[in-house]
């Protein structure tokens, strides 16, 4: 019967998945669904014929056809929710086909920038206007903790309230509020009153769909990796790199790793984010600062504290003298 077909019964899925809009659900599915489409030469397999040995051979069809492993992890982690999906509606019996291929997460190298190649990038001039939208998000994400793309791409003016920009992040729901440096206010400046419906950065309009997110996505990466490859770098520049180049830059420079945890919203680590919940954000808030004038400025030293700024720590004493740049998030 066709109801008992992974296709048929997948197609019926992503349909009640995108009328309660889990796009990235679906689109997740529908790539595996393809790959594995393409592996068997049609877009039809029976439920019970799932078994260890088709997903093994699988797996090894996707590496040799130069997935990574993450990717070939992550085809079969879709494959493997759509068929206990189906195990659970009782269309074929309980069993576990995926037990012998990998569905884990691999570590994988860190896309940091050094500072060398961020001072080049810096000092790479701008194509034309398109080009420079690009580089200014990637220059602001990195200024604001790395905040990943898909939350510059939707972030409004009316998140940003008293220098501050106020944010929860569309992946895991954890909220963020970021004091912004003089760098981050000298690219908003040059945005304000030109975004659609409210927009900061001209990425987005009101009715735009998840589809026109990842359109503008591939055109922010593809400019990325011009400016990258004028400037000389030998790697590709793309939008992980600004989130990576914060992180790998404030460990370098000897940055609790807690404090990074808690700029980047990191929820998976367990002991740091109970730990983190019990630290004042001054040392994340003076952290910050500490790394933005090291990247843009080049140079070391003091600046006044703001007003009102009491210090929280005892340890930290000789540090008060740097601004506030992240706040409490929000409860």
């Amino acid at each position: 019967m066709a109801k008992r077909d992974l296709f048929c019964y997948a197609e019926r899925e992503m349909k009640q998945l995108a009328d309660i809009r889990k796009a990235s659900t679906v689109r997740n599915y529908m790539t595996a669904l393809n790959a594995l489409a393409q592996y068997l030469g049609r877009r039809s397999l029976p439920l019970d014929d799932i078994d260890r040995q088709l997903m093994q051979d699988f797996e090894q069809w996707l590496q040799h056809h130069g997935k990574c492993r993450n990717t070939s992890s992550a085809y079969l982690r879709s494959l493997k929710a759509l068929f206990n999906r189906a195990v659970d509606a009782g269309l074929t019996a309980e069993r576990n086909p995926f037990r012998r291929v990998f569905t884990g997460n691999a570590h994988t190298v860190k896309r940091g920038l050094s500072r060398s190649e961020f001072k080049r990038l810096l000092a790479c001039d701008m194509d034309n206007d398109r080009q420079r939208v690009a580089i200014d998000i990637f220059l602001f994400s990195v200024t604001v903790c790395g905040m990943p793309f898909v939350d510059v791409a939707h972030l409004r003016w009316s998140q940003i309230k008293d220098g501050r920009l106020f944010y929860r992040r569309r992946k895991t729901g954890e909220c963020l509020s970021v004091l912004l440096e003089p760098e981050a206010k000298e690219i908003l400046r040059r945005y304000k009153g030109g975004g659609a419906n409210g927009y900061v950065f001209p990425l987005l309009t009101q009715g735009d769909d998840d589809k026109a997110y990842h359109n503008a996505l591939s055109r922010y990466n593809r400019r990325l990796r011009r400016w990258g490859q004028k400037a000389g770098l030998q790697r590709h520049l793309t939008s992980y790199v600004a989130r990576h180049t914060w992180a790998s830059q404030a460990n370098e420079n000897d940055i609790p790793i807690s404090v990074i945890s808690q700029g980047l919203t990191h929820t998976n680590l367990r002991t740091t984010t109970n730990y983190i919940a019990s630290l004042s954000t001054f040392r994340l808030d003076h952290s910050n600062h500490q790394l933005i004038r090291l990247l843009f400025r080049m140079e070391r030293g003091p600046s006044a504290p703001p007003k009102g700024h009491k210090i929280m720590h005892s340890s930290y004493k000789e540090d008060c003298t740097y601004r506030r740049i992240i706040s409490d998030a929000f409860p």
